[in-house]
């Protein structure tokens, strides 16, 4: 098997060039790189209530960053993963709907659970906004109609 390899000096160049980049593109991915991170748990009830199902999401898409958690059954939460440090808005999404069994017949519809107003649903229509700092964060928050 014959292989390829140009003999040009601008060939050489272009090679050297893009294992330059490529030397650079993961040093810059290292762990010297990491931004400053909390953990976040917490409670989320409504009108005093525990929200015992759905999923509770951190947004910062200005900066592409975001953390999710499945409620629990007491409302508690625990994000796994260290969150990045900064400003978030806060929005509640209903947990999906158990797969369709065939015996079942087709899905039917379902109705969105009350305890999670859809004005918490949204980044553009949620009015929660939390900081998270380094450290450990306990944030609850209390839904309301």
């Amino acid at each position: 098997m014959k292989f390829w390899i140009p003999e040009s000096a601008a060939s050489h160049g272009m090679l050297l060039v893009a294992c330059c980049l490529t030397v650079t593109l993961f040093a810059g991915c290292s762990a010297g790189s990491e931004r400053p991170s909390g953990k976040v748990s917490g409670r989320i009830t409504f009108e005093g209530e525990p929200v015992t199902s759905g999923v509770v999401n951190l947004m910062a898409t200005a900066r592409g960053a975001g953390a999710s958690a499945n409620l629990g059954e007491d409302g508690k939460y625990q994000i796994t993963e260290p969150v990045e440090t900064g400003q978030y808005k806060v929005v509640f999404t209903p947990a999906p709907p158990p797969p369709p069994r065939p015996e079942d017949g087709p899905p039917k519809p379902t109705k969105p659970p009350a305890n999670i107003p859809e004005k918490y649903r949204s980044e553009s229509t949620t009015d929660l906004s939390t900081v998270v700092e380094e450290g450990e964060n306990a944030l609850d928050f209390n839904l309301t109609k």
